[in-house]
């Protein structure tokens, strides 16, 4: 049974506001259960065929805490391909909540046909308004691109986030700089994310990490970009979770398999 604490009388003067919790007469296992479901609903996107891409979506935790990194491929107002890619500062449940707050939130600005770059300025604004209001000192790195496949276009916005490659059959494998600071720091005004637009030839790919991947360490060196681009060079004609395998499997090798931080890996493929 429920068991519902008293609430407290408030004070003249004290907030006017308070906070009460509720047991749960769910068990353990329910609870495990429950925060499992969530944890791969929240950080990597159930699979589902979206026609006019192949892609591909690889999470390993790391060995510890948790961070925020999170994988979101999905279908925006039934007209563009949305992917995005983001890494919360932080660990643990913090990062986890964060996390969420992200990934819907892009979902909610781009459901409303904002661009790529307008969807990071109204991220960054909801964000900076919920560190205000819980007193929190986040921010994040995020990729966000909205695919066009009636002419062939890919829109990309990048609050800090590197990590990004892209494979084109006439110009070969190149990195998508960011086109803007991170989120959560700098307050709003007008022109501080711009975005990208990119003609994507059939057989083009785009490969996006978190910093599990790039910032691998083993002793004093980190994995960095150039074995990213050159796993995208080898195995640009295999699947798209061949690819994404290797690139993980990489990072984990170079790092003797001593994961400290989550590893997050998308790829996709416009045939």
């Amino acid at each position: 049974m429920a068991v519902f604490p008293e609430r407290r009388r408030t004070r003249r003067g004290e907030a006017n506001a308070e906070i009460t919790s509720i047991d749960s007469d769910a068990s353990a296992l329910d609870r495990a259960v429950a925060a499992d479901l969530l944890l791969r609903h929240l950080f990597v996107p159930p699979a589902q065929r979206i026609e006019g891409i192949e892609y591909a979506a690889i999470y390993r935790f790391a060995e510890k805490h948790s961070g925020g990194d999170v994988i979101d491929v999905y279908c925006c107002a039934g007209e563009k391909i949305c992917f995005s890619l983001t890494d919360i500062s932080g660990k643990g449940v913090q990062a986890a909540l964060h996390a969420g707050l992200v990934k819907y939130g892009i979902r909610a600005f781009a459901s409303e046909r904002q661009t790529a770059g307008t969807v990071l300025r109204a991220l960054n604004r909801f964000y900076l308004e919920n560190d205000t209001f819980e007193r929190t000192d986040s921010f994040a790195s995020v990729f966000f691109s909205q695919y066009d496949p009636i002419d062939r276009t890919l829109t990309y916005a990048s609050a800090g986030h590197e990590g990004i490659v892209i494979s084109l059959p006439r110009d070969g494998v190149q990195t998508l700089a960011p086109t803007g600071p991170l989120i959560g720091i700098f307050p709003d005004e007008p022109g501080l994310f711009s975005e990208v637009s990119i003609k994507v030839p059939p057989a083009s790919i785009v490969l996006a990490v978190s910093d599990g991947v790039t910032e691998a360490r083993h002793g004093g060196d980190l994995f960095g970009m150039d074995p990213l681009m050159a796993a995208l060079r080898s195995n640009g004609t295999h699947t798209m979770t061949d690819l994404c395998c290797e690139v993980a499997r990489s990072a984990v090798r170079f790092s003797h398999q001593h994961v400290i931080d989550d590893i997050a890996v998308l790829a996709a493929r416009f045939p």
